[in-house]
């Protein structure tokens, strides 16, 4: 599917001129997000070069960039993974939208090291505020995750990096428990079929 997605944007989208992946698609409504693989990419939209300024559109790249470098997108679908194989497990359960809160901070505190904590802010304002009616996932900027990013980034002091540490601590363990939850999974279903 991500393959396909890369192909689709390499047509309708232009190359920028970025030192990173940046494909700019002719889009009123400003949007960024990453598309993961090898190589990921950054999706953004015209809109958004027009919305934002400079500083602002140099820190919502920087953010998507850092998912990509983070290996954020990986690490949420192996949570997703682990909440689907095992439901019954609260902390399973839950870790994938926890974890994909924990992916924003960490973006939120990369983006605001590249130009600070109130370009970002800013930026996430002004996107936030087109958004209106798009669903709550949609870039994080909806809800109680929006909030939080917001509070972040508006203390005097800039973010911690606690939460990209988080995140690299969280990564092999994912890694470790997703691979025998898969197996696990795929024995049960086994099991169901040859009864």
């Amino acid at each position: 599917m991500r393959a396909y997605h890369r192909d689709v944007v390499s047509v309708v989208a232009r190359r920028g001129d970025e030192d990173m992946p940046v494909m700019w698609l002719d889009h009123p409504k400003p949007m960024a997000y990453s598309v993961d693989g090898r190589p990921g990419m950054v999706v953004a939209t015209e809109g958004l070069a027009r919305k934002l300024n400079d500083g602002q559109r140099q820190a919502v790249l920087a953010h998507e960039l850092a998912h990509l470098r983070g290996g954020h997108h990986r690490l949420i679908r192996g949570c997703e993974v682990l909440a689907a194989a095992m439901p019954w497990i609260p902390l399973f359960a839950d870790a994938p939208k926890a974890v994909a809160a924990l992916a924003e901070f960490a973006a939120d505190d990369c983006a605001a090291a590249a130009t600070s904590p109130a370009t970002i802010r800013s930026a996430l304002c002004a996107v936030a505020a087109t958004t209106g009616t798009e669903p709550a996932s949609t870039l994080s900027l909806a809800g109680q995750v929006l909030q939080q990013r917001l509070q972040r980034l508006e203390s005097s002091n800039p973010p911690r990096r606690s939460s990209r540490w988080v995140l690299m601590g969280l990564s092999p363990i994912v890694a470790a428990v997703a691979a025998p939850a898969g197996l696990l999974t795929c024995a049960v279903v086994a099991c169901v079929v040859m009864s």
